[in-house]
C-alpha cells in the first residue's frame, strides 16, 4: 500500500506518553505493516542548564558544552529506544531518526 510511513514523536519534553502519542504509534504500525519503510521521527533541542561560566577559560566552558549536548543526545536516542520498543518486539523495522535543532542562544 505505501511504500515510506513516518510518524513524527515529540519525545523530548515527556515522562510518559500521552495517549495521543501511543494512539499515533498504534496507526503508524499499523500503516507500517504494509509498508517498505517505517521511520520514527523525533526533533529535540538541547537546553543548557546554565551553569555558572564565568571566570572559567573559554576551553573549560565549550567542554562543559559539549558533555551537555552528549548527555541529552544519549537521553533521546534512550527515549526513541523505550518509544519504539513494543514496535519491535512485534517484529517491525523502524529506523529511527533523531534530529537537533540549534537552540536561540546557538543562533
Amino acid at each position: 500500500m505505501y511504500n515510506n510511513v513516518m510518524l513524527a514523536a515529540a519525545l523530548q519534553q515527556w515522562d510518559r506518553y500521552s495517549a495521543h502519542a501511543l494512539a499515533a504509534r498504534d496507526v503508524a504500525a499499523a500503516l507500517a505493516r504494509q509498508a517498505r519503510h517505517f521511520h520514527v521521527l523525533s526533533v529535540y533541542e538541547y537546553q543548557s542548564k546554565r551553569l555558572p561560566t564565568s571566570g572559567l577559560p573559554a576551553d573549560m566552558i565549550a567542554k562543559v558544552r559539549e558533555q551537555e549536548i552528549e548527555q541529552t543526545n544519549h537521553f533521546m536516542r534512550e527515549k526513541i529506544d523505550e518509544y519504539i520498543a513494543p514496535l519491535v518486539s512485534q517484529g517491525l523495522t523502524v529506523s529511527k531518526i533523531l534530529r537537533r535543532v540549534a537552540s536561540w542562544t546557538e543562533r
